[in-house]
């Protein structure tokens, strides 16, 4: 009975350092294969910070060079409303002048027009006495054949 005590002691002896060296075993392969994807998750985070530096110095550039356009456009947007400016102040006295001309034509206008009238009207009457003159003289010579002839005969 010693014996197989001691034979079964031997047998769980050899059972549980297997189970150790089993258990060892799995612990090395398990730490073997943490390392390994704490080493891949460590290059992941390394190429990511990579990728988010790379993404960022990206986004500086870009804008470096839209506030660059931003103040160039600034620039020229100052320059086109000051010469706007230019402009309508030039409007404005072109507007004027177009008034004051277009005044102008209008009373000249109107002065031809008068004038126009005038000359009509003077020269309707001067053909109306001149027509009358004609008839005038042509009546006075026929009273005087008229009264020759009556004295005569």
């Amino acid at each position: 009975m010693l014996l197989l005590s001691n034979l079964k002691r031997k047998a769980r002896r050899r059972s549980i350092e297997r189970e150790i060296e089993w258990l060892d075993h799995r612990s090395k392969s398990l730490g073997e294969m943490y390392r390994l994807r704490m080493d891949a998750l460590c290059n992941e985070r390394r190429e990511m910070r990579k990728r988010h530096l790379d993404r960022l110095e990206e986004y500086d550039t870009n804008i470096e060079s839209l506030y660059a356009c931003k103040i160039s456009l600034l620039l020229k947007k100052n320059c086109i409303d000051e010469e706007y400016v230019v402009l309508q102040d030039r409007l404005l006295v072109q507007r004027s002048l177009y008034e004051r001309s277009k005044e102008e034509n209008e009373l000249n206008a109107e002065k031809i027009f008068l004038a126009n009238v005038e000359y009509f009207r003077r020269n309707h009457a001067a053909k109306i006495i001149q027509r009358n003159w004609k008839l005038y003289r042509a009546r006075v010579p026929l009273r005087k054949r008229r009264s020759k002839r009556l004295t005569c005969g």
